[in-house]
């Protein structure tokens, strides 16, 4: 996975090299914990990048990685089309986690946001879809006031959602 980093004082990036050639495609930051999405794994660095370690292989079909979350000890993974992946155990093992994602376009995730005790998947054709992370409950459509499918970015901005859907510039907030 391609990844390069800079800082604010930089003058041009640098080549994180201890990452192996490919796609990174979603990145996540918490704390001094970097995620890098590549195209069938999760790499992740607790140094800033000096070493890095990934995940087991998750069980998709060959596709890209659009979104990496981690929330409440779990690592989500949101794909282009086979929807949700989840692990408890840091990326040792994965489960689907598709249950109520319903509707055209519903498993293909664009990009998550954490508000609270809920995770949010913005989708390329069914909107947006909650679930509460502490019960693991499914998740269910989002979408009251929006007018278009695609949401193609979800994001928390101090307590406030902001979802990027459709055509034409919409950005909704809630």
């Amino acid at each position: 996975a391609l990844l390069f980093t800079t800082s604010l004082n930089a003058q041009q990036w640098q080549q994180v090299s201890e990452l192996p050639a490919g796609q990174t495609t979603a990145l996540f930051a918490t704390g001094d914990t970097l995620f890098a999405g590549g195209l069938n794994r999760v790499y992740y660095t607790f140094d800033g990048g000096d070493t890095w370690d990934s995940t087991a292989v998750i069980p998709m079909e060959e596709e890209q990685i659009a979104a990496v979350q981690y929330s409440r000890g779990r690592l989500y993974v949101g794909t282009e089309f086979d929807g949700v992946f989840v692990s408890s155990n840091g990326g040792q093992t994965w489960q689907t986690d598709n249950t109520g994602l319903n509707g055209l376009g519903a498993t293909n995730i664009s990009s998550f946001a954490v508000r609270g005790d809920s995770l949010y998947a913005g989708t390329y054709g069914a909107g947006v879809f909650v679930k509460k992370i502490s019960a693991n409950s499914n998740w269910s459509a989002y979408n009251a006031g929006i007018l278009w499918g695609n949401a193609e970015s979800v994001t928390n901005i101090d307590g406030k959602l902001y979802a990027g859907v459709g055509a034409n510039a919409t950005v909704y907030t809630h």
